[in-house]
């Protein structure tokens, strides 16, 4: 592991020192941000104790990341771009994901007349992180301040919101009307083949004046196998594939931006929703019994809004998810909301505080028994973009 990491710096400082020496034919930026935050958590799984936590932690306020992005014009309305973007842990300088260096998007990028062509690991479209994610502007918090408003936590979970192996096609833009296709083959050796989790997804959006709005459709083509480490000891699952529908937006009156988004999904495999599928709720529901199911189906809802107050910015998001499954002898039901309230004040163009307070909780039924988690959470600190 340490030659490893020695290895991967090295990589990381030549790359660097190699494009710096071919700025003169490529424009080429190191860019990336810095984030350290206090958090505080009390947290009542609904079984047992509560507990209460006090931490530092790394990206509390955006993502801590590191980067490489640069283009060449090519001529003829045409250009060829990257962008090579890793996570890291400013409270331990790890990276975020073990020996993987690039582990945000790894993109080549060819752009013209027709739109952009990507191909690389990048972000799914039902995000609000990467170069071309569709779901930046359903929430004010995004995916939250820590978990303070994460639209996440209403959302049907994807396992893994970076995809190997993707193809990406954005139209160009027309009259403020855009669309956005994606789809990744899968893991290595195991590309397009039905043992692999192959991720799709195609959305519009629409920008005119004030408004700004998205539909967008994913989809999992989920694998059949459990292990793709296991060589020829593959277990099948036969998993019902995953799909799920967002729409939303947001409309700037200039005194305030409001946000809202309707969601709905079936055949999902898990929540992220506090406590779904945690001790508590074996303990309770189930006898203790690890139970992994493969057809939620439900709907959930978001509505936010951020306002200019005191040299900052406040921002505020409610969301709430009801889904259900049928595929034990008895339903299985969950229902699920939080509330987030938030301030941001930037110190100059490129450093910011922030502070939030927030409550999720979570309320899943089976059988007549019933676990009922909840959290609340208050986060502060410092967010460095460079």
């Amino acid at each position: 592991m340490k030659q490893l990491n020695i290895a991967l710096a090295a990589a990381v400082a030549a790359l660097t020192f190699g494009m710096a020496s071919q700025a003169s034919a490529a424009d080429v930026q190191i860019y990336g941000r810095i984030d350290a935050g206090l958090v505080y958590e009390h947290t009542d799984p609904g079984v047992g104790d509560a507990t209460d936590k006090f931490t530092l932690d790394s990206g509390v306020g955006t993502a801590s990341r590191f980067g490489l992005r640069g283009s060449e014009d090519l001529g003829n309305g045409y250009q060829v771009k990257f962008v090579l973007e890793n996570g890291y842990k400013s409270d331990t300088g790890a990276l975020s994901t073990a020996d993987t260096l690039f582990d945000r998007e790894a993109t080549l990028q060819l752009v013209g007349p027709f739109g952009t062509i990507s191909a690389g690991r990048s972000a799914i479209l039902g995000t609000d992180g990467g170069s071309f994610n569709l779901l930046g502007g359903i929430n004010p918090f995004g995916t939250g301040m820590g978990n303070i408003g994460n639209q996440g936590i209403v959302l049907a979970k994807i396992d893994s919101s970076r995809r190997d192996n993707m193809l990406t096609y954005r139209s160009p833009n027309l009259a403020g009307f855009q669309v956005t296709a994606a789809y990744s083959m899968g893991s290595n050796d195991y590309e397009n083949k039905a043992g692999s989790d192959r991720y799709m997804g195609i959305g519009a959006t629409y920008t005119v004046g004030a408004l700004s709005t998205v539909l967008l459709y994913e989809g999992m083509n989920e694998g059949t196998i459990e292990d793709l480490e296991e060589g020829t000891k593959h277990k099948a699952k036969n998993p019902e594939d995953m799909w799920r529908v967002t729409l939303g937006g947001n409309y700037n009156f200039g005194f305030m931006t409001v946000y809202a988004a309707a969601h709905c999904f079936g055949n999902a495999n898990a929540l992220s929703t506090q406590g779904w599928n945690g001790s508590a709720m074996e303990a309770k529901l189930f006898g203790g019994a690890e139970k992994n199911f493969d057809e939620l189906e439900g709907y959930s809802g978001i509505v936010g809004f951020d306002a200019p107050l005191a040299g900052g910015k406040v921002l505020a998001s409610v969301g709430a998810l009801k889904a259900e499954t049928d595929e034990l002898d008895e339903k299985v039901k969950a229902t699920a909301w939080f509330a987030g309230l938030g301030y941001q004040y930037n110190l100059s163009k490129s450093t910011r505080l922030y502070t939030g307070i927030g409550y999720t909780e979570g309320e899943y039924k089976y059988k007549g028994e019933k676990v009922k988690p909840e959290s609340l959470s208050t986060v502060a600190g410092l967010s460095y973009y460079f």
